[in-house]
């Protein structure tokens, strides 16, 4: 029952991603100056960053973007940002996300150290996070080395991964992102 519960949530998943991407060129528009959207645009918001983006993407990526003057480069950099993260707020703070219950048990079975960075590893971890009385929820997370920079990586369910790691999250943290996320990344090992 669980496995078709996300199933169902994944067309919506997709169709929420692809409204995201297509309105990523006029999100930047309604940010405020610190970048932050408005309320009644919070799906399309990542709530742990700004639409100015974490300290990889302000260092890593689309460094070209510096070269433009400095509105047009905070707004393609907000742009760019909003490509990396389609819906990350909707899936975060919206329907989709999973409920945790602060009594809920954890399981899990593969590899914790599984990523493909910092310290990448490859492998599998598959999480439960079972609710006094149900829903549960689940994650499965799989790396497998494509050559020494790159990797496939792929994430199902709902990232529950931190959990399994650190169990007392689940009394600060009641909320799991939605996830469907298959593809090649960087590898750094």
């Amino acid at each position: 029952m669980m496995y078709l519960h996300w199933l169902i949530l994944v067309p919506i998943s997709f169709g929420f991603t692809l409204l995201a991407m297509a309105l990523s060129p006029i999100l930047p528009l309604f940010a405020s100056a610190d970048g932050w959207l408005p309320r009644w645009l919070w799906w399309f918001q990542t709530p742990d960053n700004s639409l100015d983006g974490d300290n990889g993407w302000k260092t890593e990526h689309w460094q070209w973007r510096y070269k433009l003057p400095a509105p047009l480069c905070r707004y393609v950099g907000r742009f760019g940002w909003l490509l990396r993260n389609p819906a990350y707020g909707f899936e975060w703070d919206g329907p989709l996300s999973a409920k945790i219950d602060p009594n809920a048990t954890v399981r899990y079975s593969g590899d914790l150290a599984v990523r493909n960075r910092p310290n990448g590893k490859e492998g599998y971890c598959y999480t439960v996070v079972s609710n006094p009385g149900g829903p549960d929820y689940w994650h499965w997370y799989w790396v497998k080395k494509i050559n020494a920079e790159n990797c496939w990586s792929i994430n199902l369910g709902w990232k529950l991964k931190t959990y399994a790691e650190n169990p007392a999250r689940i009394k600060t943290e009641p909320k799991a992102m939605f996830c469907f996320s298959p593809r090649a990344t960087s590898f750094d090992p």
